[in-house]
């Protein structure tokens, strides 16, 4: 049952004044000002969540109290937020690098079936290219072949890229895909790749050392939701993964092995499945270390506050700098 929203606008002045109340720390209040005014206070709270009070006797979803735990500072929450934003950072500087290499590696193969295979329905697979089932007293949908070329020549129509103008003053249509696919963003090729033939799609994924092409469809999933969180520069640390990757099996993926199993469940749902995967498909891309040394340095500087704010909450496991895949 829902309630009317009644909290009042309130100044800058007035924000800070009210978390000082919850028993937040203000040592330097010209910088807090900064902060509140510059990023908003609505945003900021979601830093401040983890450092209020946690209720006795708590339930399996406990919500915690207004107040701060004791000893919490703004500066342990701006140096989280800090954190946070690098974390966006460096996870679409990884984004781009895994992008464009899988857009040059669908572009070569399905290129080389057809021109124009992104715009062919036989080289697609059925359930991609069926009708959905009507509803009672609902108009006849298009199928998700069909949705996703509306899509997709959206993008390419609103592009002012010069190559795609020099095309269109060149040529006639249709843009074939190693054209058009330079404009495609990452859920566009995700998507994309999800609606191929099972052989194809088994052929781009073993090329990666990926032994079932439905896991490389899921982890392309993963990194388009880590993608969407960071282009809103969304809070990205402790996030639940809506689209958590799907794990491989015992000894499948041994550089991965750490993923598998109910036990582990936890860390694929949080944000180290989705970095664990995107560091696995780096190396099977053939790119350098740089990504994770940068990725390891960030990481070993975590902000942490005893009890509060942990490596923990992001899925990371305990000796996780052990692993071979961060070796």
């Amino acid at each position: 049952m829902t309630t009317p929203y009644t909290k009042p606008h309130l100044t800058y002045r007035a924000q800070l004044e009210q978390i000082k109340a919850r028993g937040l720390i203000v040592d330097d209040e010209d910088s807090a000002l900064w902060h509140i005014e510059k990023l908003g206070y609505y945003r900021l709270s979601g830093y401040f969540y983890p450092f209020r009070v946690l209720p006795p006797n708590m339930g399996s979803q406990p919500k915690r109290e207004s107040n701060f735990v004791e000893g919490t500072s703004f500066s342990h929450i701006s140096k989280l937020y800090k954190f946070d934003q690098a974390l966006r950072l460096l996870a679409m500087g990884a984004v781009e690098k895994l992008e464009v290499a899988l857009r040059a590696k669908v572009a070569y193969h399905m290129g080389g079936l057809d021109p124009c295979a992104h715009l062919n329905s036989d080289l697609v697979n059925q359930k991609f290219c069926a009708t959905p089932a009507e509803k009672v007293g609902e108009a006849r949908r298009p199928s998700n072949f069909a949705t996703w070329v509306q899509q997709h020549d959206k993008l390419v129509a609103r592009s002012r890229e010069d190559f795609i103008q020099h095309f269109k003053t060149t040529y006639d249509p249709p843009i074939p895909l190693w054209v058009s696919i330079e404009v495609w963003d990452f859920g566009l090729l995700s998507h994309y790749f999800a609606g191929l033939r099972d052989k194809d799609k088994q052929l781009i994924a073993s090329e990666l050392g990926i032994p079932r092409h439905v896991l490389m469809a899921s982890w392309l999933r993963t990194i388009s939701h880590l993608r969407n969180i960071c282009a809103h520069h969304s809070r990205l640390w402790n996030r639940s993964m809506v689209d958590s990757p799907k794990p491989p099996a015992r000894n499948e993926v041994p550089l991965l092995e750490h993923l598998s199993g109910e036990r582990n469940l936890f860390l694929r749902q949080h944000v180290y499945g989705a970095f664990a995967i995107i560091q696995f498909l780096l190396i099977a891309m053939g790119f350098d270390s740089t990504w994770k040394q940068a990725f390891v340095t960030l990481i070993e500087e975590f902000p942490r506050v005893e009890g509060v704010a942990t490596l923990d909450a992001m899925g990371f496991p305990e000796s996780w700098r052990d692993l071979a895949l961060w070796n």
